[in-house]
């Protein structure tokens, strides 16, 4: 097996985690060569998808999530992945069900394993780091992770930084009518 198959599966299907995992089992990379010139890019041969893989950085949020028709009607604080990879901010059912937000309507997602899966989604107001807005939000089932997706973050207003693990306040672009 060679180290791209080791790090992604033969058709891509391992899970971030385990491309993690498969990383941390290859040798030590030797770092850059010592002929390579100062300020020039190391060469294809000094670096490996796993160092890209390694240098990318996750981290989690705390959560607040508030019924849209009763604000009253807020959940505990919960710990959720922040993935710009994922469209849609997924929540435990339970959480969201302890605040009576209400189910709409079911949507097909395609995990990173390329399941298909079907889950229910509904409106909650969502708060994370000062930062707040209206979304949808996916019900999600035991063993589903908690995460918060880009639409969310969007609403927010923000980017992320994935360096210091926070959000920045991004300017809004507004369409000018002439």
């Amino acid at each position: 097996m060679n180290l791209w198959e080791r790090l992604f599966g033969k058709e891509e299907t391992d899970s971030a985690e385990s491309r993690v995992k498969a990383a941390a089992t290859l040798p030590e990379h030797p770092g850059p060569s010592a002929a390579r010139p100062a300020n020039t890019p190391p060469s294809a041969s000094e670096t490996s998808p796993a160092t890209v893989i390694l240098t990318k950085s996750m981290f989690k949020v705390s959560l607040v999530a508030r019924n849209t028709k009763d604000e009253s009607l807020i959940a505990p604080p919960v710990e959720v992945l922040v993935d710009s990879g994922s469209e849609l901010t997924w929540l435990p059912r339970d959480l969201l069900d302890g605040i009576k937000v209400v189910p709409l309507r079911k949507r097909s997602f395609s995990t990173a394993t390329k399941q298909l899966v079907t889950r229910e989604s509904g409106y909650a107001i969502v708060s994370a780091e000062g930062f707040e807005t209206v979304d949808e939000v996916v019900f999600a089932e035991p063993g589903d992770m908690a995460l918060l997706g880009v639409r969310t973050l969007e609403g927010f207003g923000v980017m992320v930084d994935n360096i210091a693990h926070r959000f920045v306040a991004t300017t809004t672009i507004v369409a000018v009518a002439s």
